[in-house]
């Protein structure tokens, strides 16, 4: 793909015959990526566009980097690579701000004037474009978050299915395919997709909606990680199949992965952090435990009460033990730093502290000593 970019010709096209990719995977699905206002606002407020006019106006345009373009009617062009440089451009030419607007002014007093044209270079069609794009935003120096990636990628999906009759997409080969295109792994690429595909089922049965969530709300990679997991896979309905076929995805299920993952309209979410889906994976790998936290999920602390019934007791109380000491040692280390400003209350909850530690200790070395025997 770069070389076919290499042996084309530049041309030089005027800003005004420019418009957004309405198929730009950075863009939100619920952004209009025909409505230049609500793109460049979203720009604005999401892409720090400002920074961009502000190099652009100081240094002027890049000839090295051409818009990647393809033609949408008789004189003008879509931008399939390059909507942020377009953003920058429209404001720097007078296209009024949605936002930011006393900054976009200050940033055109230093203008020597609009950029009247910029070097492009004209694809026949937008899928031309597509295996630059993903050398580029996926293995490149411009990396796309988790989410775009995905979309790209589900893109360069249909359009490989779509024109090549030999490619099976209910195999491993799609993704083979797909991954050699733009530089990465065949599990990576399949793994992103289908994260995709639950993203999509969420939001068409409306669990989004009812978790108060929109796509481009969710951490994109805290989904691809959990689906990653056997346990996680089969609770949701996500079989082991290659293809991308949502019909199997539990609906209830699905809700509660996305609940715990992100949280709902009554809650915050339970994960924590990526490391959690582990102890997520082992609580629903039990029916005790999955149990548990299903009719629980409310509760405080409800992920480490589930995952204790969930086997993980030894790994659990262990934990709390090195935590406790961490605290024990912090607490030691502040003392001297805040013992003027002690009062009793402090002293009695030390007291009660002090009381349930040494009942631990004793509880719990009668206990090994019995078993030891």
């Amino acid at each position: 793909m770069s070389n076919q970019i290499a042996s084309k010709k530049i041309q030089r096209i005027s800003v005004s015959n420019l418009k957004f990719d309405p198929e730009n995977p950075r863009i939100p699905n619920d952004i209009d990526g025909t409505n230049d206002e609500a793109v460049i606002d979203y720009l604005l407020t999401e892409a720090n566009l400002d920074d961009l006019m502000k190099s652009l106006v100081s240094q002027g345009y890049f000839e090295g980097e051409p818009l990647l373009v393809c033609p949408l009617d008789g004189e003008n062009y879509i931008v399939v690579e390059g909507n942020r440089r377009l953003g920058a451009l429209k404001l720097i030419n007078g296209f009024p701000p949605p936002r930011k607007e006393n900054t976009i002014k200050a940033i055109l007093e230093e203008s020597d004037g609009p950029i009247n044209e910029v070097p492009c270079i004209v694809f026949e069609k937008r899928e031309e474009i597509l295996g630059y794009l993903g050398y580029r935003h996926i293995t490149g120096i411009k990396e796309w978050d988790h989410l775009a990636k995905a979309r790209y990628l589900k893109q360069l999906y249909n359009k490989t299915v779509a024109e090549s009759e030999d490619v099976n997409p209910e195999s491993m080969q799609i993704y083979k395919i797909l991954a050699k295109n733009i530089g990465s792994k065949s599990n990576v690429v399949e793994n992103l997709l289908k994260g995709l595909m639950v993203l999509e089922y969420a939001d068409n049965n409306d669990i989004l909606s009812r978790i108060d969530k929109k796509p481009d709300d969710i951490y994109f990679s805290l989904l691809t990680t959990s689906i990653n997991n056997s346990d996680i896979k089969e609770y949701i309905g996500l079989d082991e199949s290659k293809t991308l076929d949502s019909n199997n995805l539990n609906e209830i299920n699905t809700e509660n992965l996305l609940s715990w993952l992100y949280g709902n309209r009554n809650r915050g979410r339970i994960i924590g952090e990526s490391r959690d889906i582990q102890k997520l994976a082992k609580i629903i790998g039990n029916e005790d435990s999955l149990a548990y936290l299903t009719k629980h999920q409310d509760e405080k602390n409800i992920l480490e009460t589930a995952y204790f019934l969930s086997g993980g007791l030894l790994d659990g109380f262990e934990d709390s033990i090195f935590k406790i000491e961490s605290f024990f040692s912090s607490l030691i280390e502040l003392l001297p730093r805040v013992s003027r400003d002690l009062k009793k209350s402090h002293i009695d909850r030390l007291e009660i502290i002090s009381k349930n530690a040494r009942l631990l200790y004793v509880s719990a070395k009668d206990s090994f000593e019995k078993h030891e025997d």
